[in-house]
């Protein structure tokens, strides 16, 4: 029995250690993947477009889990952010977040980050700017 405990606390310690438990420990992660883009577009439309396409692509539920989101804006400092992660018996695991900073000249400065490489970071702009219409940009 103490053997095997020993072997679920490794397995824990392990897993959790791999991935971000909030936002600014993600953001501030080297090893996550990360891309700034500018997008000719004010960051309010681009943010409700962005917790549109995140609830309806990225989130499910798990056996005994869930991938699921969280979404601020702040408009009093033109930003807002959305990030999706995974809560579960190991506690909570960021996979991807983005970042909206509204311009001057009603741009945007669009910040994604994901855990999940380059591809997904793609991914996720694509669906956000509403250059991808269906999820994952699987568009036959």
């Amino acid at each position: 029995m103490i053997k095997n405990l020993s072997f679920v606390t490794i397995i824990i310690v392990l897993f959790s250690g791999c991935m971000a438990s909030n936002y600014n420990e993600m953001i501030n992660d080297d090893s996550v993947k990360k891309k700034t883009f500018t997008i000719n577009e004010n960051y309010q439309s681009l943010y409700k477009r962005g917790v549109s396409k995140v609830e309806e692509c990225h989130e499910q539920g798990l056996l005994t889990a869930a991938i699921t989101s969280d979404s601020n804006i702040y408009s009093e400092i033109k930003e807002a952010n959305i990030t999706v992660y995974l809560m579960g018996g190991l506690g909570k695991q960021m996979h991807h977040a983005i970042s909206f900073k509204g311009n001057q000249d009603n741009t945007t400065k669009l910040d994604v980050y994901s855990y999940f490489g380059d591809e997904t970071v793609d991914i996720l702009k694509k669906e956000i700017t509403g250059e991808c219409k269906v999820c994952f940009c699987k568009e036959n």
